[in-house]
């Protein structure tokens, strides 16, 4: 067996959204960031070309770059980001038996080195969305009316109006300014990226997709659970929304990332189908898997884990994995966890 696990890191390692918190340091920014990270939702669904699920991290930079925002001030809301319940403790044992643990992100890179710092995870094993202001913030100098104009407008719209707005905005004005299209000047690692960094991993690790192990939550991690799961690796879904669950093998739902452990060390389908619902009381022995304080922890959770295997599941089953999964995101993530 080889040991290699690659997290998303905003769900699975930190509850916060970066990009998120980035928007709400603006006036009305977090309500213009729900508005794109819907827009991103519908045209990556509808399978627009050349479009990745996540690329809303491209899409917010003009807004970002005309009000300021630097990468400082990511760093000190990456700085001031939590931590899910168990990860350190989880990396450090995954590190102490000879595990190699991976990031595959859409954060910015100044978010997700730091909460790698933080964790115990260096910036050679991360995959994530490079980002300059330095070398974009003169590209937005001639059209900041036009990028505040339309931050404006975008609260107001709904549906087809925001489509149209934004496609009009995003591709066909920004391409004929010196910004050009958003899409290239920041390249986001999201959805097929996300598969290409796992594929990229593993072949620097000489290993085959097989042996991979995934963890994801969101729109952005929907075709690397899928592609690994096709190919044979073991795709985990952890605290998951309703385009990441139905594309992942397993699903855990905690507060505690800890839980993902009997999956990554031991028969995982085995482990799954054995537990198929709430881990306590539990139908395997905790015991192999954690600590005797860990497991006291468990036993005093208000909100118990889920464990479930999602391969035998029908679309009523998998419904009630996504309630259940919507449920704990919402406690564990808030309002970020709303977003696709």
């Amino acid at each position: 067996m080889e040991k290699i696990v690659c997290f998303d890191l905003e769900g699975p390692l930190s509850p916060q959204d970066n990009a998120f918190e980035l928007m709400e340091s603006l006036e009305n920014g977090k309500d213009v960031f729900k508005k794109i990270s819907k827009y991103d939702d519908i045209i990556s669904m509808e399978g627009r070309e050349d479009y990745e699920p996540g690329d809303t991290l491209s899409l917010i930079v003009p807004f970002l770059l005309v009000e300021d925002i630097d990468e400082e001030l990511i760093r000190d809301v990456s700085a001031e980001a939590k931590i899910i319940d168990g990860v350190k403790e989880l990396v450090d044992e995954l590190k102490a038996d000879d595990w190699r643990t991976f990031i595959i992100s859409t954060s910015y890179e100044q978010h997700a080195h730091s909460v790698g710092e933080r964790i115990g995870i260096g910036s050679e094993n991360i995959r994530c969305t490079k980002l300059s202001f330095e070398e974009l913030r003169p590209l937005v100098k001639d059209i900041q009316g036009d990028l505040k104009d339309i931050f404006s407008e975008i609260r107001g719209l709904e549906d087809e109006e925001l489509i149209d707005a934004l496609d009009d905005f995003f591709f066909d004005f920004l391409p004929q300014t010196d910004y050009g299209n958003p899409l290239e000047r920041v390249k986001v690692i999201g959805g097929s990226k996300k598969v290409e960094a796992a594929v990229d991993f593993s072949k620097r690790e000489n290993v085959d997709l097989s042996d991979l192990i995934v963890v994801g939550d969101s729109i952005t991690d929907y075709k690397m659970l899928k592609e690994i799961r096709e190919e044979g690796g073991t795709s985990i879904v952890f605290n998951g929304n309703e385009y990441a669950v139905p594309e992942a093998e397993f699903a855990v739902a905690s507060s505690d990332i800890r839980v993902i452990k009997p999956l990554l060390v031991g028969d995982a389908e085995e482990i799954a189908k054995s537990v198929n619902g709430k881990l306590i009381p539990s139908n395997i022995n905790l015991s192999d898997y954690f600590s005797p304080e860990f497991i006291e922890e468990l036993s005093e959770m208000k909100y118990k884990p889920y464990i479930h295997y999602l391969d035998d599941k029908d679309e009523k089953e998998l419904k009630e994995v996504i309630d259940i999964h919507e449920d704990f995101r919402q406690r564990v993530r808030g309002e970020a966890g709303e977003l696709g």
